[in-house]
């Protein structure tokens, strides 16, 4: 784009003001059949932003292209103040030309503080040299599951030796217990047979 290109898009972004929500625009001197749609989109985003009090950043931008314009016309910027908030804004704009609708477009203002970022630095990587190959790759995997293989055999060792201890444990008390249940029963009858047979006998003769 030349100097002067630039010079006459700047000058017809720069709308004459009619009144509060109202401005005209004009064309630039190179226009093809019809009125460009990104010129009517950017004079009715400039249109619309003047008509906004508070310092709000532009958010949203939605364009509806209804009809074609005669580019050796000027274009009417209608502006509807459809929201005026502390830290919002909406704004209607439609574009006109001998009463036709040529355009609307809807504009949303806000200053909500950070948003999302686009564009962000990239995280440091290794370079593709440095990577390992894939058989070291598999060599990796290899260790892994002899070494996943191993733990749990090992774990499996030292959960079953105390259960087997505790086990031949249990079993020496039972038997130890059983023994003396034998030998408590054996006394306690012996005893039961001399008391009825023995003594009982000889004081009744």
């Amino acid at each position: 784009m030349s100097t002067a290109d630039f010079e006459e898009l700047l000058a017809i972004l720069d709308l004459n003001r009619l009144d509060d929500d109202m401005f005209v625009g004009s064309h630039p001197s190179k226009n093809p059949v019809r009125t460009f749609g990104g010129q009517m989109m950017a004079q009715a985003f400039v249109a619309g932003s003047r008509t906004v009090l508070e310092k709000l950043r532009p958010s949203a931008l939605s364009v509806h292209f209804i009809a074609g314009g005669d580019p050796e016309k000027d274009l009417e910027f209608h502006v509807v103040r459809l929201r005026d908030e502390r830290r919002f804004a909406n704004r209607r704009v439609d574009v006109m030309q001998n009463g036709e609708l040529l355009t609307t477009a809807m504009i949303s203002y806000m200053n909500g503080g950070r948003g999302i970022e686009h564009g962000i630095e990239p995280p440091e990587l290794a370079d593709p040299e440095s990577v390992p190959s894939v058989g070291l790759g598999l060599g990796y995997i290899a260790v892994f599951g002899a070494g996943s293989i191993l733990g749990m055999a090992l774990l499996s060792v030292a959960m079953a030796v105390p259960l087997k201890m505790s086990a031949s444990y249990v079993d020496r008390v039972h038997r130890a217990m059983s023994a003396l249940v034998g030998i408590f029963s054996t006394l306690l009858g012996g005893y039961m047979v001399w008391e009825i047979g023995y003594l009982k006998t000889l004081l009744a003769g």
